[in-house]
Protein backbone atom coordinates (compact mmCIF):
# COMPACT_ATOMS: atom_id res chain seq x y z
CA UNK A 1 0.00 0.00 0.00
CA UNK A 2 2.63 2.53 1.08
CA UNK A 3 5.00 1.55 -1.50
CA UNK A 4 2.25 1.99 -4.39
CA UNK A 5 1.18 5.75 -2.68
CA UNK A 6 4.68 7.13 -3.25
CA UNK A 7 5.01 6.04 -6.77
CA UNK A 8 1.78 7.17 -7.44
CA UNK A 9 3.42 11.08 -6.26
CA UNK A 10 6.54 10.33 -7.43
CA UNK A 11 5.11 11.13 -10.73
CA UNK A 12 2.85 13.61 -9.67
CA UNK A 13 1.87 16.66 -12.00
CA UNK A 14 0.38 20.06 -10.78
CA UNK A 15 -3.00 18.24 -10.06
CA UNK A 16 -0.93 14.91 -8.71
CA UNK A 17 -1.81 12.80 -11.62
CA UNK A 18 -0.98 9.18 -11.14
CA UNK A 19 1.33 7.92 -12.95
CA UNK A 20 2.55 4.20 -11.34
CA UNK A 21 2.98 0.87 -12.11
CA UNK A 22 0.56 -1.02 -9.90
CA UNK A 23 1.86 -3.38 -7.27
CA UNK A 24 -0.60 -3.42 -4.70
CA UNK A 25 -4.57 -3.10 -4.34
CA UNK A 26 -5.91 0.07 -4.47
CA UNK A 27 -7.81 2.13 -1.12
CA UNK A 28 -11.20 2.57 -1.59
CA UNK A 29 -11.41 6.21 -1.89
CA UNK A 30 -14.44 8.71 -3.61
CA UNK A 31 -16.33 12.06 -2.45
CA UNK A 32 -18.65 12.16 0.31
CA UNK A 33 -22.24 13.54 0.01
CA UNK A 34 -22.20 16.24 0.78
CA UNK A 35 -18.55 17.38 0.64
CA UNK A 36 -16.31 20.34 1.28
CA UNK A 37 -12.65 20.11 0.39
CA UNK A 38 -11.70 20.43 4.36
CA UNK A 39 -14.44 17.45 5.19
CA UNK A 40 -13.54 15.34 2.21
CA UNK A 41 -10.55 13.50 3.91
CA UNK A 42 -12.23 12.88 7.21
CA UNK A 43 -13.67 9.41 7.87
CA UNK A 44 -17.26 9.12 8.69
CA UNK A 45 -18.76 7.24 11.54
CA UNK A 46 -22.11 5.53 11.41
CA UNK A 47 -23.54 2.73 13.94
CA UNK A 48 -20.04 2.69 15.37
CA UNK A 49 -18.04 1.66 12.47
CA UNK A 50 -15.50 4.25 10.93
CA UNK A 51 -16.05 4.45 6.83
CA UNK A 52 -13.53 6.11 4.23
CA UNK A 53 -14.54 9.78 4.07
CA UNK A 54 -14.75 9.02 0.48
CA UNK A 55 -17.29 6.11 -1.16
CA UNK A 56 -16.31 3.14 -3.52
CA UNK A 57 -17.99 3.94 -6.71
CA UNK A 58 -18.52 1.05 -9.42
CA UNK A 59 -19.52 3.25 -12.79
CA UNK A 60 -20.28 0.06 -14.79
CA UNK A 61 -23.00 -0.81 -12.49
CA UNK A 62 -24.12 2.73 -11.26
CA UNK A 63 -23.48 2.11 -7.69
CA UNK A 64 -21.58 4.17 -4.77
CA UNK A 65 -21.32 3.18 -1.51
CA UNK A 66 -19.16 3.84 1.77
CA UNK A 67 -16.80 0.72 3.05
CA UNK A 68 -14.94 0.53 6.11
CA UNK A 69 -12.05 2.93 6.49
CA UNK A 70 -8.45 1.72 5.07
CA UNK A 71 -10.61 -1.18 2.86
CA UNK A 72 -9.13 -1.84 -0.17
CA UNK A 73 -10.93 -2.79 -3.51
CA UNK A 74 -10.50 -4.68 -7.06
CA UNK A 75 -12.94 -4.82 -9.79
CA UNK A 76 -13.12 -6.82 -12.81
CA UNK A 77 -15.18 -7.33 -15.41
CA UNK A 78 -16.92 -10.62 -17.40
CA UNK A 79 -18.86 -10.46 -20.14
CA UNK A 80 -21.88 -8.21 -18.98
CA UNK A 81 -20.91 -9.04 -15.26
CA UNK A 82 -19.06 -6.65 -12.83
CA UNK A 83 -17.47 -8.52 -9.48
CA UNK A 84 -16.12 -5.80 -6.91
CA UNK A 85 -14.21 -7.44 -3.85
CA UNK A 86 -13.84 -5.09 -0.59
CA UNK A 87 -11.03 -6.71 1.95
CA UNK A 88 -11.64 -4.59 5.32
CA UNK A 89 -8.57 -3.86 7.60
CA UNK A 90 -10.53 -5.76 10.34
CA UNK A 91 -9.82 -9.55 9.98
CA UNK A 92 -13.42 -10.14 9.59
CA UNK A 93 -14.03 -11.70 6.08
CA UNK A 94 -14.76 -10.08 2.96
CA UNK A 95 -17.88 -8.18 1.30
CA UNK A 96 -18.38 -8.65 -2.81
CA UNK A 97 -20.40 -6.89 -4.44
CA UNK A 98 -21.62 -8.02 -8.14
CA UNK A 99 -23.73 -6.54 -10.87
CA UNK A 100 -25.43 -8.67 -13.17
CA UNK A 101 -28.08 -8.43 -15.96
CA UNK A 102 -31.21 -10.73 -16.35
CA UNK A 103 -33.49 -10.72 -19.55
CA UNK A 104 -36.58 -10.90 -17.15
CA UNK A 105 -37.14 -7.12 -16.90
CA UNK A 106 -39.40 -7.68 -13.94
CA UNK A 107 -37.66 -10.09 -11.42
CA UNK A 108 -37.62 -8.76 -7.81
CA UNK A 109 -35.00 -8.97 -5.30
CA UNK A 110 -37.25 -11.75 -3.42
CA UNK A 111 -37.44 -14.09 -6.70
CA UNK A 112 -33.46 -13.62 -6.68
CA UNK A 113 -32.84 -14.55 -3.30
CA UNK A 114 -35.51 -16.97 -3.67
CA UNK A 115 -33.51 -18.65 -6.37
CA UNK A 116 -29.80 -18.29 -4.07
CA UNK A 117 -31.45 -19.42 -0.66
CA UNK A 118 -32.66 -22.56 -3.42
CA UNK A 119 -29.59 -23.11 -4.80
CA UNK A 120 -27.42 -23.33 -1.50
CA UNK A 121 -29.76 -25.75 0.51
CA UNK A 122 -29.66 -27.70 -2.05
CA UNK A 123 -25.70 -28.08 -2.76
CA UNK A 124 -25.22 -28.74 1.17
CA UNK A 125 -29.02 -31.25 1.01
CA UNK A 126 -29.79 -34.65 0.21
CA UNK A 127 -32.36 -34.56 -2.95
CA UNK A 128 -35.44 -36.93 -2.66
CA UNK A 129 -37.03 -39.12 -5.28
CA UNK A 130 -39.41 -35.97 -5.77
CA UNK A 131 -37.09 -33.79 -6.10
CA UNK A 132 -37.68 -32.35 -2.89
CA UNK A 133 -34.31 -30.86 -1.13
CA UNK A 134 -34.02 -32.52 2.66
CA UNK A 135 -31.56 -32.30 6.17
CA UNK A 136 -29.47 -29.21 4.50
CA UNK A 137 -26.59 -29.03 6.28
CA UNK A 138 -27.00 -25.09 5.48
CA UNK A 139 -29.18 -23.09 7.47
CA UNK A 140 -30.93 -20.01 7.00
CA UNK A 141 -30.03 -17.69 10.09
CA UNK A 142 -32.39 -14.36 9.05
CA UNK A 143 -34.13 -12.84 6.75
CA UNK A 144 -36.08 -9.58 5.92
CA UNK A 145 -37.66 -9.36 2.65
CA UNK A 146 -39.23 -5.81 2.93
CA UNK A 147 -36.04 -3.55 3.27
CA UNK A 148 -35.77 -0.29 1.47
CA UNK A 149 -31.97 0.64 0.45
CA UNK A 150 -31.96 4.42 -1.11
CA UNK A 151 -35.32 4.29 -2.81
CA UNK A 152 -35.43 0.58 -3.68
CA UNK A 153 -36.73 -2.33 -2.61
CA UNK A 154 -34.16 -5.52 -1.35
CA UNK A 155 -34.17 -8.86 0.31
CA UNK A 156 -31.56 -9.36 2.83
CA UNK A 157 -30.72 -12.97 4.39
CA UNK A 158 -27.89 -14.80 5.93
CA UNK A 159 -26.87 -18.07 5.68
CA UNK A 160 -24.80 -20.78 7.73
CA UNK A 161 -22.57 -23.38 5.79
CA UNK A 162 -21.23 -26.57 7.64
CA UNK A 163 -17.45 -26.26 8.43
CA UNK A 164 -15.00 -28.36 6.49
CA UNK A 165 -14.11 -29.64 10.03
CA UNK A 166 -16.09 -30.48 13.01
CA UNK A 167 -13.60 -27.91 15.07
CA UNK A 168 -13.14 -25.07 12.47
CA UNK A 169 -16.33 -22.41 13.32
CA UNK A 170 -19.04 -22.50 10.46
CA UNK A 171 -18.56 -19.95 7.45
CA UNK A 172 -21.70 -17.60 7.40
CA UNK A 173 -22.70 -15.74 3.95
CA UNK A 174 -24.79 -12.67 3.67
CA UNK A 175 -26.79 -11.23 0.93
CA UNK A 176 -28.56 -8.31 -0.23
CA UNK A 177 -30.27 -7.95 -3.44
CA UNK A 178 -31.50 -4.94 -5.08
CA UNK A 179 -33.05 -4.61 -8.49
CA UNK A 180 -32.29 -1.05 -9.04
CA UNK A 181 -33.89 -1.05 -12.90
CA UNK A 182 -35.67 -3.41 -15.20
CA UNK A 183 -32.89 -6.81 -15.41
CA UNK A 184 -30.30 -4.90 -13.11
CA UNK A 185 -29.42 -7.21 -10.78
CA UNK A 186 -26.98 -6.00 -8.13
CA UNK A 187 -25.92 -8.69 -5.21
CA UNK A 188 -23.69 -7.54 -2.38
CA UNK A 189 -22.12 -10.62 -0.66
CA UNK A 190 -20.42 -10.59 3.00
CA UNK A 191 -18.26 -13.55 3.75
CA UNK A 192 -17.39 -14.72 7.35
CA UNK A 193 -18.15 -17.41 9.90
CA UNK A 194 -20.03 -17.63 13.21
CA UNK A 195 -16.95 -16.32 15.19
CA UNK A 196 -16.79 -13.20 13.77
CA UNK A 197 -20.62 -13.19 12.54
CA UNK A 198 -21.80 -10.05 14.90
CA UNK A 199 -19.11 -8.18 14.28
CA UNK A 200 -19.10 -8.57 10.14
CA UNK A 201 -22.65 -7.96 10.33
CA UNK A 202 -22.96 -4.69 11.81
CA UNK A 203 -19.69 -3.57 9.31
CA UNK A 204 -21.72 -4.91 6.71
CA UNK A 205 -24.96 -3.79 7.42
CA UNK A 206 -23.95 0.12 7.97
CA UNK A 207 -22.31 -0.13 4.40
CA UNK A 208 -24.76 -1.18 2.67
CA UNK A 209 -27.37 1.40 4.40
CA UNK A 210 -25.09 3.70 2.67
CA UNK A 211 -25.23 2.50 -1.08
CA UNK A 212 -26.61 4.50 -3.78
CA UNK A 213 -27.56 3.51 -7.47
CA UNK A 214 -27.91 5.10 -10.70
CA UNK A 215 -28.45 4.17 -14.27
CA UNK A 216 -25.42 3.21 -15.96
CA UNK A 217 -27.33 4.59 -19.30
CA UNK A 218 -27.67 8.29 -17.73
CA UNK A 219 -23.67 7.88 -16.34
CA UNK A 220 -22.87 6.79 -19.93
CA UNK A 221 -24.73 10.00 -21.59
CA UNK A 222 -23.28 12.42 -19.16
CA UNK A 223 -19.91 10.64 -19.91
CA UNK A 224 -19.95 11.12 -23.40
CA UNK A 225 -21.73 14.88 -23.09
CA UNK A 226 -18.28 15.55 -21.55
CA UNK A 227 -16.23 13.81 -23.56
CA UNK A 228 -17.54 15.79 -26.45
CA UNK A 229 -17.02 19.52 -24.32
CA UNK A 230 -13.34 18.29 -23.68
CA UNK A 231 -12.79 17.76 -27.24
CA UNK A 232 -14.51 21.09 -28.02
CA UNK A 233 -12.03 23.17 -25.38
CA UNK A 234 -9.07 21.45 -27.57
CA UNK A 235 -10.24 21.74 -30.35
CA UNK A 236 -10.37 25.82 -29.78
CA UNK A 237 -6.58 25.69 -28.39
CA UNK A 238 -4.63 27.38 -31.31
CA UNK A 239 -1.12 26.66 -31.72
CA UNK A 240 -0.25 30.23 -30.44
CA UNK A 241 -2.70 29.50 -26.60
CA UNK A 242 0.03 26.15 -26.30
CA UNK A 243 2.87 28.38 -26.92
CA UNK A 244 1.78 31.50 -24.59
CA UNK A 245 1.21 28.21 -21.90
CA UNK A 246 4.48 26.82 -22.38
CA UNK A 247 6.38 29.63 -22.72
CA UNK A 248 4.67 31.66 -19.64
CA UNK A 249 5.26 28.60 -17.52
CA UNK A 250 8.98 28.83 -16.77
CA UNK A 251 10.53 26.65 -13.75
CA UNK A 252 8.12 26.27 -10.78
CA UNK A 253 8.63 24.92 -7.10
CA UNK A 254 6.20 23.42 -5.33
CA UNK A 255 5.97 21.89 -1.55
CA UNK A 256 3.71 19.13 -0.38
CA UNK A 257 2.31 18.90 3.05
CA UNK A 258 0.19 18.67 6.17
CA UNK A 259 -0.83 21.88 7.94
CA UNK A 260 -1.05 21.99 11.63
CA UNK A 261 -3.70 24.06 13.36
CA UNK A 262 -1.24 26.62 14.38
CA UNK A 263 -0.59 27.37 10.74
CA UNK A 264 2.79 27.78 10.64
CA UNK A 265 5.17 26.36 7.89
CA UNK A 266 7.51 25.30 10.49
CA UNK A 267 4.79 23.27 12.40
CA UNK A 268 3.49 21.61 9.01
CA UNK A 269 4.44 17.91 8.26
CA UNK A 270 6.51 17.94 5.45
CA UNK A 271 5.89 15.10 2.67
CA UNK A 272 7.73 15.98 -0.14
CA UNK A 273 8.69 18.60 -3.27
CA UNK A 274 8.75 19.33 -6.35
CA UNK A 275 10.07 21.25 -9.68
CA UNK A 276 8.75 21.95 -12.63
CA UNK A 277 9.40 23.23 -15.80
CA UNK A 278 7.77 23.50 -19.10
CA UNK A 279 8.79 24.97 -22.52
CA UNK A 280 8.61 25.31 -25.56
CA UNK A 281 11.54 22.62 -27.79
CA UNK A 282 12.97 20.30 -29.22
CA UNK A 283 12.65 15.87 -29.39
CA UNK A 284 16.05 15.99 -28.33
CA UNK A 285 15.85 17.24 -24.60
CA UNK A 286 14.31 14.16 -23.68
CA UNK A 287 17.46 13.17 -22.99
CA UNK A 288 19.10 16.00 -21.62
CA UNK A 289 22.92 14.21 -21.35
CA UNK A 290 23.27 13.53 -24.90
CA UNK A 291 25.00 16.03 -27.10
CA UNK A 292 22.87 18.19 -29.42
CA UNK A 293 25.09 17.72 -32.12
CA UNK A 294 24.78 14.28 -32.29
CA UNK A 295 21.04 14.54 -32.51
CA UNK A 296 19.44 12.49 -35.38
CA UNK A 297 16.71 14.22 -37.28
CA UNK A 298 13.82 12.67 -35.03
CA UNK A 299 15.93 15.00 -32.67
CA UNK A 300 15.46 17.75 -34.16
CA UNK A 301 11.68 17.80 -34.08
CA UNK A 302 9.94 20.59 -32.40
CA UNK A 303 7.23 20.67 -29.75
CA UNK A 304 6.16 20.93 -26.01
CA UNK A 305 8.10 19.86 -23.37
CA UNK A 306 7.39 19.18 -19.53
CA UNK A 307 9.90 18.04 -16.76
CA UNK A 308 8.69 16.98 -13.15
CA UNK A 309 11.39 16.48 -10.50
CA UNK A 310 10.57 15.06 -6.95
CA UNK A 311 11.33 13.79 -3.52
CA UNK A 312 8.83 12.20 -1.61
CA UNK A 313 9.29 11.12 2.14
CA UNK A 314 7.49 8.77 4.31
CA UNK A 315 9.17 7.97 7.42
CA UNK A 316 12.00 5.48 6.31
CA UNK A 317 10.86 5.69 2.89
CA UNK A 318 12.22 7.83 0.77
CA UNK A 319 11.17 8.45 -3.62
CA UNK A 320 13.05 10.43 -6.19
CA UNK A 321 11.58 10.78 -9.61
CA UNK A 322 12.27 12.72 -12.37
CA UNK A 323 10.05 12.51 -15.38
CA UNK A 324 10.32 14.05 -19.01
CA UNK A 325 7.45 14.52 -21.59
CA UNK A 326 7.32 15.58 -25.25
CA UNK A 327 4.51 16.29 -27.23
CA UNK A 328 4.62 16.81 -31.02
CA UNK A 329 3.10 20.57 -32.09
CA UNK A 330 0.29 18.62 -34.25
CA UNK A 331 -0.30 16.63 -31.10
CA UNK A 332 0.16 13.44 -33.12
CA UNK A 333 3.29 12.36 -31.48
CA UNK A 334 4.60 11.53 -27.98
CA UNK A 335 7.08 10.65 -25.76
CA UNK A 336 8.47 10.25 -22.73
CA UNK A 337 11.16 8.59 -19.95
CA UNK A 338 10.50 8.15 -16.39
CA UNK A 339 12.85 7.54 -13.63
CA UNK A 340 12.24 6.09 -10.43
CA UNK A 341 14.43 5.56 -7.32
CA UNK A 342 13.08 4.19 -3.99
CA UNK A 343 15.15 3.95 -0.94
CA UNK A 344 14.56 2.17 2.30
CA UNK A 345 16.49 0.65 4.97
CA UNK A 346 19.56 1.59 2.98
CA UNK A 347 18.41 -0.17 0.06
CA UNK A 348 17.28 1.61 -3.13
CA UNK A 349 14.96 -0.01 -5.92
CA UNK A 350 14.75 1.33 -9.49
CA UNK A 351 11.89 1.51 -11.86
CA UNK A 352 11.69 3.04 -15.36
CA UNK A 353 9.61 3.64 -18.43
CA UNK A 354 10.08 4.68 -21.34
CA UNK A 355 6.72 5.86 -23.70
CA UNK A 356 6.16 6.56 -27.45
CA UNK A 357 2.88 7.19 -29.27
CA UNK A 358 2.42 8.05 -33.21
CA UNK A 359 -0.94 8.57 -34.22
CA UNK A 360 -3.13 5.71 -32.39
CA UNK A 361 -0.17 3.37 -31.88
CA UNK A 362 1.59 3.32 -28.70
CA UNK A 363 4.18 1.39 -26.90
CA UNK A 364 5.34 1.47 -23.41
CA UNK A 365 7.81 -0.39 -21.49
CA UNK A 366 8.66 -0.50 -17.95
CA UNK A 367 11.39 -2.21 -16.20
CA UNK A 368 10.95 -2.67 -12.00
CA UNK A 369 14.99 -3.57 -10.28
CA UNK A 370 16.40 -6.47 -12.60
CA UNK A 371 13.26 -7.94 -13.74
CA UNK A 372 12.60 -8.26 -17.34
CA UNK A 373 11.09 -5.39 -19.39
CA UNK A 374 7.27 -5.32 -19.54
CA UNK A 375 5.73 -3.94 -22.69
CA UNK A 376 2.34 -3.13 -23.14
CA UNK A 377 0.28 -1.01 -26.68
CA UNK A 378 -2.91 0.58 -25.36
CA UNK A 379 -5.03 0.82 -27.97
CA UNK A 380 -5.94 4.52 -28.41
CA UNK A 381 -9.98 5.17 -29.68
CA UNK A 382 -12.17 7.61 -30.76
CA UNK A 383 -11.97 11.29 -29.82
CA UNK A 384 -10.85 12.67 -26.44
CA UNK A 385 -7.40 12.02 -25.73
CA UNK A 386 -5.03 13.91 -24.60
CA UNK A 387 -1.30 13.18 -24.51
CA UNK A 388 0.79 12.86 -21.74
CA UNK A 389 2.13 16.29 -21.88
CA UNK A 390 -1.20 17.46 -22.16
CA UNK A 391 -2.74 15.39 -19.13
CA UNK A 392 0.19 17.19 -16.79
CA UNK A 393 -0.92 21.00 -18.39
CA UNK A 394 -4.52 20.31 -17.94
CA UNK A 395 -5.05 23.00 -15.28
CA UNK A 396 -3.60 25.77 -17.00
CA UNK A 397 -3.97 25.38 -20.33
CA UNK A 398 -8.14 24.80 -19.12
CA UNK A 399 -7.51 28.31 -17.13
CA UNK A 400 -5.92 29.56 -20.26
CA UNK A 401 -9.53 28.29 -22.09
CA UNK A 402 -11.57 29.51 -19.32
CA UNK A 403 -15.01 27.90 -19.74
CA UNK A 404 -16.92 26.93 -16.54
CA UNK A 405 -17.96 23.36 -17.82
CA UNK A 406 -17.66 19.41 -16.96
CA UNK A 407 -14.94 17.79 -19.16
CA UNK A 408 -13.46 14.51 -19.52
CA UNK A 409 -10.50 12.76 -21.84
CA UNK A 410 -8.88 9.66 -22.17
CA UNK A 411 -5.13 9.65 -20.67
CA UNK A 412 -2.78 6.67 -20.68
CA UNK A 413 -2.32 5.70 -16.59
CA UNK A 414 1.04 4.00 -15.76
CA UNK A 415 -0.60 2.54 -12.77
CA UNK A 416 -3.35 0.45 -14.74
CA UNK A 417 -0.78 0.19 -17.97
CA UNK A 418 -3.99 1.20 -20.13
CA UNK A 419 -5.82 4.00 -21.13
CA UNK A 420 -8.52 5.72 -18.62
CA UNK A 421 -10.92 7.99 -18.87
CA UNK A 422 -10.60 11.03 -16.51
CA UNK A 423 -12.72 14.06 -15.41
CA UNK A 424 -12.30 17.48 -14.71
CA UNK A 425 -14.83 19.93 -13.26
CA UNK A 426 -14.04 23.47 -13.67
CA UNK A 427 -16.06 26.95 -12.19
CA UNK A 428 -15.04 30.39 -11.25
CA UNK A 429 -13.98 30.72 -7.64
CA UNK A 430 -13.91 34.45 -7.03
CA UNK A 431 -11.94 36.87 -9.16
CA UNK A 432 -9.52 35.82 -11.69
CA UNK A 433 -9.50 32.45 -10.11
CA UNK A 434 -10.62 29.22 -11.30
CA UNK A 435 -11.43 25.75 -8.82
CA UNK A 436 -10.96 22.62 -11.13
CA UNK A 437 -12.29 19.35 -9.51
CA UNK A 438 -10.30 16.54 -10.78
CA UNK A 439 -10.55 12.54 -11.17
CA UNK A 440 -7.81 11.34 -12.79
CA UNK A 441 -9.79 8.10 -13.56
CA UNK A 442 -13.63 6.84 -12.24
CA UNK A 443 -11.94 5.15 -9.15
CA UNK A 444 -9.90 7.82 -7.62
CA UNK A 445 -10.59 10.17 -5.28
CA UNK A 446 -10.92 13.86 -6.25
CA UNK A 447 -8.41 16.53 -5.76
CA UNK A 448 -8.83 20.41 -6.30
CA UNK A 449 -6.76 22.67 -7.71
CA UNK A 450 -6.70 26.41 -7.29
CA UNK A 451 -5.31 28.54 -10.43
CA UNK A 452 -5.39 32.05 -11.56
CA UNK A 453 -6.62 32.66 -15.06
CA UNK A 454 -2.74 33.44 -16.41
CA UNK A 455 -2.23 29.71 -15.20
CA UNK A 456 -0.11 30.50 -11.90
CA UNK A 457 -1.14 27.59 -9.11
CA UNK A 458 -2.28 28.49 -5.72
CA UNK A 459 -2.85 25.30 -4.00
CA UNK A 460 -3.90 21.76 -4.87
CA UNK A 461 -6.03 20.03 -2.21
CA UNK A 462 -5.79 16.14 -2.12
CA UNK A 463 -8.59 13.77 -0.65
CA UNK A 464 -6.57 13.21 2.04
CA UNK A 465 -5.93 16.52 3.57
CA UNK A 466 -2.30 17.21 2.14
CA UNK A 467 -1.71 20.19 -0.02
CA UNK A 468 0.95 21.33 -3.13
CA UNK A 469 1.81 24.62 -2.63
CA UNK A 470 3.59 26.81 -4.69
CA UNK A 471 7.10 28.06 -2.95
CA UNK A 472 10.40 29.39 -4.03
CA UNK A 473 13.74 27.67 -3.95
CA UNK A 474 15.16 29.30 -1.05
CA UNK A 475 12.15 29.13 0.97
CA UNK A 476 12.34 25.45 0.43
CA UNK A 477 15.73 25.45 1.18
CA UNK A 478 15.72 27.50 4.60
CA UNK A 479 12.74 25.43 5.62
CA UNK A 480 13.68 21.81 4.75
CA UNK A 481 17.12 22.92 6.34
CA UNK A 482 15.43 24.14 9.86
CA UNK A 483 13.62 20.53 9.80
CA UNK A 484 16.53 18.86 9.44
CA UNK A 485 15.30 16.63 5.83
CA UNK A 486 17.21 15.50 2.66
CA UNK A 487 18.02 18.45 0.07
CA UNK A 488 20.36 16.21 -1.71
Amino acid sequence: MRFRRFQTLALACPILLAAAPAFAQQPARGTPAPTTPASSTAAQAAGGVRLAGNPLRIPTIGLTMHVPEGSTSQTTSFSTNTLTTVRPVEDIGVFTIQGRKSTDENLTPKQVGDGIIEKILADYGEVGAAGQVSKSKARVLARNSSLLIGDFEADRFYIELPPKRSIDPAPVHGYTIVVPGPGRVIVIEAMTDTNTFEQARSIYETCVATANFADPGDLATRRAASIRAGVRVFEQLTPEDYRAVFESFGIRWERLYTAEETGADIDATEHGYRRLKAWVGRRGELNPDKDQSKWSKADQQPGYLLQIDALLLDDLLRVDTQAVYFMSMDREEEAWTVRMAIRQNGQTGHWIETGARQGHSMSVTTTHGSSAPTVVRPLVQGEGYLSMVETYMLPPLLAHAGIPADFAFYTYQSRDGTIRMRSDSVEHAGTNTWKITSRINEDAPPQTAYITDAGEPLSTELADGRVWEPTSYEKLVRLWRDKSLPLD
